[in-house]
């Protein structure tokens, strides 16, 4: 079906897609789908709209209907860096990772310097337990970001922990808090890696300020507790049995978020 597009204003695609663009952060997916649709019938080449909806598709689990539209925009726009690493992050969090990884390397093709599609390739690959290509994707990113970003280092961070470079995690946490004081993350991934190496006073140090910006963690107190238990028991061995040594060490995942990469049609990220 063909539009007479001189039966509407010139900008009303444009309102559309804003529209379509608040219903989505709102959460609103009936909405987002119509007034995206509406904008794609105003005007089929409106790159915008079609990645708009895509993205309302991929939290719907549509996956079939937003691969569709990625396809779309990419088609009409294929220079636009942010609709690749939008598909990529939405196939990660869908765990479809080798459609991941393709697009985030068809994203560092357009863009050589793309650093969130390098930092994206390093989730994935310690998402399937590769953890030194995860610390390459990670060295790559931070190399090539303009500004230094916490996550990049935070997530490098975990890797090397999972490597047991026990000293390189601790120096990546460091840097992350320093770019990013207020996170309780941060802390509590530093805190870990400080369980690992028996550093239990500075373990209770950051989980103390960790419980400052997240009062509602029970793991960070419990965490704490066991702590203060290692450190106490760590002063009587010392007095009572200054030959015995070891003790019991129990490996502790911690959870890391990724952020969405900009949306194009907003000057708001969703995050």
């Amino acid at each position: 079906m063909s539009v007479n597009m001189r039966e509407y204003p010139p900008a009303a695609d444009e309102a559309l897609l804003e529209r379509g663009a608040e219903s989505f952060k709102s959460g609103d997916h009936d909405v987002a789908v119509a007034s995206f649709s509406g904008a794609i019938r105003l005007n089929p080449r409106n790159d915008k709209a079609f990645a708009g909806r895509a993205m309302v598709y991929y939290d719907l689990k549509n996956y079939g209907a937003s691969d569709r539209d990625f396809q779309a925009a990419i088609r009409l726009n294929p220079n636009e860096i942010s609709y690749y690493n939008l598909w990529a992050y939405s196939c990660y969090k869908a765990e479809r990772y080798n459609i991941a990884a393709d697009l985030c390397r068809s994203a560092i093709e357009v863009d050589p310097d793309c650093h969130d599609a390098y930092h994206l390739m390093g989730r994935i690959c310690y998402a399937i337990c590769e953890y030194e290509s995860a610390v390459s994707q990670y060295d790559e990113a931070i190399k090539r970001s303009p500004s230094p970003v916490d996550a990049y280092y935070h997530n490098r961070g975990m890797a090397y922990l999972d490597l047991k470079r026990y000293d390189d995690a601790i120096s990546d946490y460091t840097e992350a808090i320093k770019l990013n004081p207020e996170d309780a993350i941060l802390y509590t991934s530093r805190a870990l890696a400080y369980y690992h190496t028996g550093r239990y006073d500075d373990l209770i140090n950051d989980c103390t300020e960790a419980i400052r910006f997240n009062p509602e963690d029970v793991f960070l107190y419990a965490l704490r507790g066991r702590a203060n238990d290692l450190t106490e028991r760590s002063r009587w061995q010392a007095v009572s049995a200054p030959r015995q040594s070891g003790s019991t060490r129990r490996r502790i995942h911690s959870a890391s978020t990724v952020k969405m990469p900009s949306t194009p049609w907003s000057s708001k990220a969703r995050r």
